[in-house]
């Protein structure tokens, strides 16, 4: 099989065994096409040609399996919007425009997984929710600490900064449902036009 990173499906993590990939790689790509609550553990195992109990090795159960695969996402995401902030000038406008386009860049990336994160949080308990919130929550104050400190500079414009921050934050999800990569237009080009759209709500 080739790596997690070549099929735009799982950002590598250290550590992980080749048969815990396939596992996640398997269940990440049957949940993204048929949706979490229609695929059992058993579709899973049965795409690996394995018995159900080999699913236990790696998981206790799907569920907890859903939300690792969330957690990965999830965490590559704040990461990878914080080291695009870090590298960026210390000026608001090119900050903005960095975590925007990295924004775009690591959804459409790793496409099923940012599709599986915004369709199937509801089927997590509510701890894991929370969990999953407090990462997020972590990218979404670091933009409104970007735009407020533009505000005070007044390179941005006085506005409501909670709602902007709110459809900032959500910028790019629905790409994921609609790019694919022969797609006319390329994730640079969009990340860059999204870039864009941003600064122009703040003008």
């Amino acid at each position: 099989m080739e790596s997690a990173i070549k099929l735009g499906m799982l950002p590598a993590v250290p550590g992980m065994s080749a048969a815990r990939e396939r596992l996640f790689i398997t269940a990440l790509r049957l949940f993204a096409e048929r949706g979490y609550d229609a695929v059992s553990i058993r579709d899973i195992t049965d795409e690996l040609g394995q018995q159900p109990g080999a699913f236990y090795g790696h998981a206790r159960s799907k569920q907890d399996l859903l939300f690792e695969l969330m957690h990965i996402g999830m965490t590559t995401h704040r990461e990878r919007l914080h080291a695009a902030v870090l590298e960026a000038p210390d000026d608001p406008v090119e900050q903005l425009l960095a975590l925007v386009r990295e924004q775009v860049l690591v959804h459409l990336d790793y496409a099923p997984l940012a599709r599986l994160i915004a369709r199937e949080m509801r089927a997590l308990d509510p701890e894991q929710q929370t969990t999953l919130q407090v990462i997020a929550t972590k990218s979404r104050l670091e933009l409104l600490a970007i735009i407020e400190r533009g505000q005070a500079s007044h390179v941005f414009a006085e506005t409501d900064t909670f709602l902007v921050g709110t459809v900032l934050g959500d910028i790019g999800i629905r790409l994921t449902e609609w790019w694919t990569p022969d797609s006319a237009r390329s994730p640079e080009q969009i990340a860059e036009t999204y870039a864009g759209f941003a600064l122009k709500l703040l003008s």
